[in-house]
């Protein structure tokens, strides 16, 4: 990329805050990033786990009105989408340069539940603030 200057350059790069994390765990460091994954046991895990309860059930510390798993996009799909190198953790900036790029796309804003793959399943979840593109039609 350009060199960044202060005052000028823009980035949307992910903050401390940007990550939720369940039971008395603080949010990932850098290093531990490595170890986050799509939960495992998916869709079981969502009714089981008191730990990713305690984030998104009806009580949790972020409520979720709907949680889905977007699937690989078919072929038919992603050719509806601009071909761009997608950065890893740079979701928000990868979906508004996408947006940019392409026409009939709307950007999604919400959260990616990660599992910590480093602990015993189950135990601790991450969730990551998160941004998604959606063809207009759906």
């Amino acid at each position: 990329g350009a060199e960044a200057h202060v005052g000028r350059s823009r980035a949307d790069w992910l903050r401390h805050d940007d990550f939720v994390a369940s039971g008395q765990d603080d949010p990932p460091e850098l290093a531990e990033l490595e170890h986050l994954g799509f939960p495992r046991e998916w869709p079981a895990v969502y009714r089981q786990s008191a730990a990713l309860k305690s984030l998104i059930g009806k009580r949790g510390r972020l409520p979720a009105a709907r949680v889905g798993v977007l699937g690989v996009p078919t072929p038919e799909e992603r050719a509806q989408v601009p071909q761009l190198e997608y950065q890893h953790l740079r979701s928000w900036a990868n979906a508004e340069r996408a947006l940019a790029a392409g026409t009939g796309l709307r950007v999604v804003h919400g959260f990616a539940i990660l599992e910590r793959l480093d602990r015993p399943a189950g135990d601790a979840f991450i969730l990551e603030r998160f941004a998604w593109v959606a063809l207009a039609c759906g």
